[in-house]
C-alpha cells in the first residue's frame, strides 16, 4: 500500500501514487517524464468517486497532466442525488423489517 501523497523513484521514473475513496481501494498514479528539457505528467487512474461521502475521504486533486489515461465505470452517467439513494436504502431497510427478511451490506 502506497502512502499518500509520497513521491518514489522507479529506475528514475518519478512517480506519485495517491489513494482514492473507494471501498475498493483504487489509486491515480501522476508521472513526470523528462527527457532533456521536455517535461509530460501523465496520470493512470481507477474511479475516482464521490464527494461528500459520508463515511470516505473525498477525491484528491492532481497536479495536471498533458495525458490522462481512466477508467471509467459510470461513463457519461452522473450519479443521482444522495437524498434518492438514501431514500431507497431507506426503503429497502423497512420492506426487510416488514417482511422479516435480513438486509446484506458488503
Amino acid at each position: 500500500m502506497f502512502s499518500r501523497r509520497r513521491t518514489v523513484e522507479l529506475t528514475g521514473l518519478p512517480m506519485a501514487p495517491a489513494s482514492m475513496p473507494m471501498a475498493t481501494a483504487p489509486a491515480s498514479v501522476w508521472l513526470t517524464l523528462q527527457e532533456g528539457t521536455l517535461v509530460r505528467r501523465v496520470t493512470f487512474s481507477g474511479d475516482l468517486g464521490q464527494y461528500d461521502a459520508p463515511i470516505l475521504r473525498d477525491p484528491e486533486p492532481g497536479p495536471g497532466a498533458d495525458l490522462v489515461l481512466m477508467e471509467s465505470t459510470y461513463g457519461a452517467r452522473l450519479h443521482r442525488e444522495r437524498a434518492a439513494t438514501l431514500g431507497e436504502f431507506g426503503q429497502i431497510l423497512r420492506d426487510a423489517k416488514r417482511d422479516g427478511g435480513n438486509v446484506l451490506i458488503p
